[in-house]
C-alpha cells in the first residue's frame, strides 16, 4: 500500500483535487470516474461525491492500494 501525506494550506481541499495531487489520478475525469466506480473511501466510508471536502485529520483511500493523509501545511512566523 501506498502511503501519502498532503499538507494543504487551506480549510480543505476537494476530493477530485487531492487524487490529482498525490497521483492517484491523472487527471479530473480519471479522479471523477474512481469515485463514480465507488472505489474511494474517505475515513472508510465509501465517497459518492465528486467535489467533498475533505479536510486535515482525514484519509481519502483508493482500491485499499493508496492512503492519502491530508495534514495542515505548517506556518512559518516572519
Amino acid at each position: 500500500m501506498k502511503h501519502i501525506t498532503i499538507a494543504i494550506e487551506t480549510e480543505f481541499i476537494p476530493a477530485m483535487n487531492l487524487l490529482k495531487l498525490a497521483g492517484a489520478a491523472a487527471t479530473g475525469g480519471e479522479a471523477g470516474n474512481l469515485i463514480l466506480d465507488r472505489r474511494v473511501r474517505l475515513d472508510g466510508t465509501v465517497l459518492s461525491e465528486k467535489r467533498k471536502k475533505v479536510r486535515p485529520g482525514q484519509v481519502l483511500s483508493v482500491d485499499g492500494l493508496w492512503d492519502i493523509v491530508v495534514t495542515p501545511a505548517s506556518r512559518q512566523q516572519p
